[in-house]
């Protein structure tokens, strides 16, 4: 601001005035190359033009373009008298020319925009590249979800910066990483991966010394950032802590976010990843809101635990009741796949029938399977996915469903479970996975493992309104609605290895486990045809491209359209009944034929049976784009043009490799009944708002010292060449006296 104040002054104008009195002005047209905006705003020319409008840069890129220009021309005087008036007695006039051709060069180039002093706009692609780093390593830190880093086994649960290695819960598929911990790998993490800017920021604002190293930093931040709030032992306490949720605020809003996202997310910080179709929702309006913490004694009578007993539905009273309710209140026999998580064996009543046991198969899904060697438990376990044939899945894409072998709505209140009328049963909707059922004694049921006779029995009974079951042993039937459908289980560790699916994910963010963060499967058992008395798996699906999708909307004004159309593609699911939003398009499920599907002009996806597929169908879905940086995610730009944008071709599509589970061979063990009253603690835990806020801090620091740069690249060069000629030219002294 200084600089500018200078350039204004009476002074440097009268001295910019004089030496431009050696010249004549000209108007010309020149041909540029640059990235500009030329046109007027509000335009149409100006919304279709993604340099102007950088709502569209998801989809085109915003390359150099050749525009004309009218620019002001020096031409130097050739006039004599110039050169005799005694006040411009230049010592040199071979010399002076020289200079003035430097400062006529200077005042040409710096009305071109590619040759003018930059503005470095890279840096600002580094300074966001600061949050990335920051919420990357809060995903790889505590998980997608917050709730602890998802596993299959003990190598996902390596830190990458610290290489501190922890176990993996098996049958909850978490690893189990003390908060504290995570939080200190947190910082870590930021630290080590940020550039050398980030580190200069943190010693100028806490007054280090320039020789302090990483540890010490880390030290440092560890607990600079701390405060009081509730956090678990082993997550983040997310939903008792002070911590933010972007949400819809208008109320009873639709929009591709609240239907294929679900709706608003809960996040420790406002910086964490939102999914752009949310970010930028064209349709509801969206804002990061507080919400406070729930308080010391709120945190400290929550989640309690039993060590034998599933407590998810329970609160603290209930939970200590059910767990000192036991035939042997103090012991009990059985297996643990963590310290507080274990599985009772209730066959055997002493201590003395236990230790005679020895060893037993527990699966990832909590049974427990006896009179059986390590080679033939080592065969055992669970796929991450399904493998194609014949098998039956649920309408709603449950795994299963948990209830309470209760007989009507007053004793199922007293188990804290949902009555579901129609089914006249139970449904503890808390608890969502066999091992925590199978833990809690109530009663899983699933159509993953029903044969297709029993498959058929179950499906038929979803369009039925008699009372009888007939051959289809589940109760659950308007939860589950079984169908006999083309995935099934995985029987093996040979078949789960060379099974998988094919994903789509517009995210370039990676776990810990090095996968990628994936947004939604291209191809789920929830693409279904429903008629009135039949449920029958599609074969394919009508995918129309976002380009596509919006020029079918009839919509008289088309700049009005461009203006409102946001920084993401959607697929207005909220109006148009059947269409499903997926990353590279809109999946109009009403089109059930390959033939209807070419006559809207779409492109007719079948779900790919490997990784070979999946990638063929990539190129066929015209599935690529390319990477931004900037935000971590994939613009829907044709890879042609990835090079003029100066970014790296990528697919959408990701084939997820079948991952085995194992099963545990462990020796039973006599425990103790342990009863904790709380999962979760008030204590000193980091502060993920005054964390960003530093962030914010040094992102501010680094977008202004571009502009600095760019300041005294105007001022010192006109500065230079402006001394130079006055100094000369408009004294009677000598330059060297100047």
């Amino acid at each position: 601001l200084e600089i500018d104040t200078i350039t204004v002054s009476p002074g440097w104008y009268r001295c910019r005035k004089r030496v431009e009195e050696f010249f004549n002005f000209e108007t010309v047209e020149v041909i540029v190359n640059s990235t500009d905006c030329t046109f007027v705003p509000e335009t149409k020319e100006y919304l279709e033009d993604s340099c102007c409008n950088e709502k569209l840069q998801w989809k085109q890129c915003c390359s150099s373009k050749s525009n004309k220009i009218n620019i002001t021309n020096l031409v130097l005087q050739q006039n004599p008298e110039i050169w005799n008036d005694p006040e411009f007695a230049c010592s040199s006039e071979d010399c002076a020319e020289s200079i003035l051709s430097d400062y006529r060069q200077w005042y040409i180039s710096s009305q071109i925009p590619a040759t003018r002093c930059p503005l470095a706009s890279k840096k600002d692609q580094e300074a966001a590249q600061i949050y990335l780093v920051y919420a990357k390593c809060q995903v790889k830190s505590f998980g997608i979800d917050f709730k602890g880093i998802k596993c299959y086994d003990d190598s996902d649960c390596i830190f990458q910066t610290s290489n501190k290695k922890y176990t993996c819960d098996l049958t909850q598929q978490r690893c189990i990483i003390p908060f504290s911990e995570a939080e200190r790998e947190m910082v870590n993490c930021f630290v080590s991966n940020s550039d050398v800017f980030v580190k200069f920021f943190l010693i100028k604002r806490f007054n280090f010394s320039n020789d302090i190293t990483n540890e010490m930093i880390i030290d440092f931040l560890t607990g600079w950032l701390k405060d009081e709030d509730c956090t678990g032992l082993y997550h983040t306490g997310l939903e008792y802590r002070f911590h933010q949720r972007f949400e819809n605020v208008e109320e009873n809003c639709k929009d591709d976010c609240s239907i294929t996202f679900e709706g608003d997310t809960e996040c420790l910080d406002n910086k964490c990843q939102i999914h752009p179709a949310c970010f930028s929702s064209n349709i509801c309006p969206r804002e990061w809101v507080y919400i406070e913490s729930q308080g010391k004694q709120k945190c400290e009578t929550s989640e309690s635990l039993c060590n034998w007993f599933d407590c998810s539905n329970l609160n603290q009273k209930q939970c200590e009741n059910k767990c000192k309710t036991k035939e042997n209140k103090d012991y009990f026999c059985g297996v643990c796949s963590s310290e507080n998580r274990c599985f009772e064996i209730e066959s055997e009543k002493n201590h003395q029938s236990c230790s005679n046991l020895g060893f037993v198969c527990l699966l990832p899904n909590g049974t427990i399977i006896e009179n059986i060697n390590e080679d033939q438990c080592f065969q055992l376990g669970q796929c991450s996915t399904k493998c194609q044939g014949s098998g039956c899945s649920s309408v709603n894409d449950l795994s299963g469903v948990c209830i309470a072998q209760v007989q009507n709505e007053k004793d199922c209140q007293k188990e804290n479970g949902k009555w579901i009328e129609s089914d006249k049963i139970c449904h503890m909707e808390f608890i969502n996975s066999l091992s925590s059922c199978q833990q809690s004694k109530y009663k899983w049921e699933s159509c993953d493992y029903l044969d297709q006779p029993t498959c058929a029995a179950c499906e038929s009974l979803i369009f039925s309104t008699q009372d009888s079951k007939g051959d289809c042993p589940i109760k659950s039937i308007s939860l589950l609605k079984c169908f006999r459908d083309i995935w099934r289980p995985c029987n093996s560790r040979s078949e789960c290895e060379v099974a998988g699916k094919c994903h789509e994910t517009s995210s370039l963010n990676f776990l810990s486990n090095g996968q990628r963060y994936i947004e939604q499967s291209m191809w789920t058992n929830k693409y279904i045809s429903i008629n009135e008395n039949e449920i029958t798996p599609i074969q394919g699906k009508c995918l129309i491209k976002h380009n596509q999708f919006y020029s079918k909307q009839q919509i008289a004004n088309f700049p009005q359209l461009i203006a409102k159309t946001t920084t993401f593609p959607f697929c207005q699911t909220q109006q148009n009944d059947g269409m499903s939003y997926a990353p590279s398009g809109c999946f109009d499920l009403k089109i059930k034929s390959k033939k209807e599907c070419k006559k809207e002009q779409g492109i007719w996806v079948e779900p790919p049976k490997n990784e070979q597929e999946c990638i063929k169908s990539a190129f066929i879905n015209n599935g690529f784009g390319c990477e931004n940086e900037l935000t971590s995610s994939i613009d829907y730009i044709s890879p042609s043009d990835c090079a003029i944008c100066n970014k790296k071709a990528a697919s959408f599509h990701s084939w997820v490799k079948g991952r085995w589970i194992n099963a545990k061979f462990i020796r039973t063990e006599w425990l103790e009944t342990k009863f904790l009253e709380t999962t979760l603690k008030w204590t000193q835990t980091i502060n993920f708002t005054k964390f960003t806020n530093l962030i914010d801090e040094c992102t501010l620091a680094r977008l202004i010292n571009p502009r600095l740069s760019n300041g005294y690249c105007r001022y010192y060069t006109l500065r230079h060449v402006s001394n130079e000629i006055v100094c000369d030219c408009c004294n009677n002294e000598t330059s060297t006296n100047c």
